[in-house]
């Protein structure tokens, strides 16, 4: 195989591919929202027992969906900046298209939470703010995120990525576009090492748009290789050998650190980027190797796993804030000292299932109004 060149011409070649849906990764996207709908909704306290110790290492570690979330994401949006990069007015359909996907849910419940809890909360107004213009990843360590919202990190993280990553996707030539994914997921490493030796609290680490960059674009470099035969060649064939790699450096630091908990100080520097590795190598082998009738694939294609996947954006705003309100209402610390493993998967299960129903109708109510008009207003 020569040297890859991503060229544009190869680009051109295969205009569709972010047109295709390839129903495992709507899977994928199920499956990190259940991880970290787990690791969210979890009441769980310290309590003897190995099945107890062992229920509480897997939630522990759910926060890993998030990880997925931001390489996925990294792929989808890369992939569609570059199918597009040679259309008429790209940049501007772009963000009309995402702004119509994501603020509406996202500004209607901000104006529901200020009409219904802020006025009760003892914390300054100004706290608010931040959540606002997508900016709480970066105040969040300065004080206790507000109760209920303090998840919209990660999606401060995302718009944050988003302010750049378009131009450069469709402006700069896809070869540097690739070493800037590169570039971007060194820096990122570096970030955290530097954060962690000049002993910043845990949170800077872990929700700075910086130290977790790395994610979104290691994804997007798999998107970025997709669209070059040469490249994508080299997926094929590397894919498997590096996830394993990653795989491995991640049990050698859950043996070290006795689990993956999310603000310990190896995790934070290591295990960030080597789980953006294993899900980027993951995702490049599920879009370039034929995984038709194995065991994986019909796992992630069960309707219920993809249609977790279609409401997870709606389901991840709600699901906190619906915890918060029954577990003041329903109080489950009285029973959970007797019954803690019960208690806290009935806990999990009951507000999983209203944050999914409670997305479906946000879905029919306030968000497809508004992806009707994607079409009308950023047609591509």
């Amino acid at each position: 195989v020569q040297a890859a060149d991503i060229s544009s011409a190869a680009l051109s070649t295969e205009q569709a591919l972010s047109r295709r849906h390839i129903p495992a990764l709507d899977g994928v996207r199920g499956l990190a929202i259940l991880l970290v709908m787990v690791h969210n909704l979890s009441v769980l306290q310290p309590a003897p027992g190995l099945l107890v110790k062992a229920w509480g290492a897997a939630v522990d570690a759910g926060w890993i969906g998030v990880q997925l979330f931001f390489v996925l994401s990294g792929f989808l949006i890369t992939g569609i900046l570059l199918d597009d990069r040679k259309r008429p007015h790209a940049l501007r359909t772009f963000y009309i298209r995402r702004s119509l996907r994501i603020w509406p849910l996202y500004y209607a419940f901000l104006v529901g939470y200020a009409a219904i809890v802020l006025w009760r909360l003892d914390a300054p107004a100004g706290y608010f703010i931040p959540y606002i213009f997508y900016l709480s990843n970066w105040t969040d360590p300065l004080y206790h995120p507000l109760p209920g919202i303090g998840h919209f990190w990660s999606l401060a993280v995302e718009e944050q990525f988003y302010l750049t990553w378009p131009w450069l996707a469709m402006k700069i030539r896809p070869m540097w576009l690739a070493w800037s994914c590169i570039a971007i997921a060194v820096l990122a490493f570096g970030a955290r090492l530097a954060m962690h030796a000049a002993k910043l609290e845990p949170l800077w680490i872990y929700e700075s748009t910086p130290t977790r960059a790395d994610a979104l674009a290691l994804g997007a470099l798999v998107a970025i290789a997709l669209r070059s035969p040469a490249w994508r060649l080299w997926m094929r064939r590397w894919a498997a050998p590096l996830a394993a790699l990653a795989a491995l450096g991640l049990l050698v630091i859950v043996i070290r650190t006795h689990g993956l908990e999310r603000t310990n100080g190896t995790v934070e520097v290591y295990g960030y980027g080597l789980l953006s590795v294993l899900f980027a190598a993951w995702i490049a082998r599920l879009v370039t190797v034929s995984v038709e009738g194995t065991l994986a694939n019909r796992i992630l294609c069960n309707p219920l796993l993809r249609a977790a996947g279609r409401y997870s954006y709606a389901a991840y705003v709600l699901h906190f804030p619906i915890k918060v309100f029954l577990f003041d209402a329903m109080s489950p610390g009285r029973l959970e000292a007797a019954h803690p493993l019960t208690v806290d998967i009935v806990f999990i299960t009951l507000v999983g299932a209203l944050s999914f129903g409670a997305a479906v109708v946000t879905g029919v109510l306030i968000e497809r109004p508004f992806l009707r008009l994607k079409d009308r207003w950023a047609a591509r």
